[in-house]
């Protein structure tokens, strides 16, 4: 991701926000399981960088939307490319069975810090 200038957790933000559509940063937070001054740094970041920008709440003067900006959408489309060349050459030689595997293993990991026998 070091061409496009980000990294993995300004594109987890990205993601997320290109797969859900406009989000609060609760939601995002919630989400990512991210803390909130974490994310609000990264939501910080990624405005001042042009990729997001903040969208006010009908009916509620506190909370805003993120939502994605043209060019963050075309620095998620890039960084989505990039995910997938990577993946490709990580994991392309796997059979499903495999990536199956691998991919339970890492979510349990990720939920209970254990990994699956």
């Amino acid at each position: 991701m070091s061409p496009l200038a980000i990294d993995g957790r300004l594109f987890g933000v990205l993601s997320s926000v290109g797969r859900r559509g406009p989000s609060t940063q609760a939601q995002l937070t919630a989400e990512l399981g991210a803390d909130k001054s974490t994310m609000l740094r990264t939501v910080d970041d990624l405005e001042r960088r042009g990729l997001i920008e903040r969208q006010p709440v009908p009916g509620d003067r506190r909370a805003r939307m993120i939502a994605l900006t043209p060019g963050g959408q075309e620095c998620l489309a890039a960084a989505q490319a990039v995910a997938r060349e990577v993946a490709g050459r990580l994991f392309g030689e796997m059979d499903p069975a495999q990536l199956t595997a691998l991919r339970d293993g890492l979510r349990s990991f990720v939920e209970t810090g254990e990994a699956t026998p």
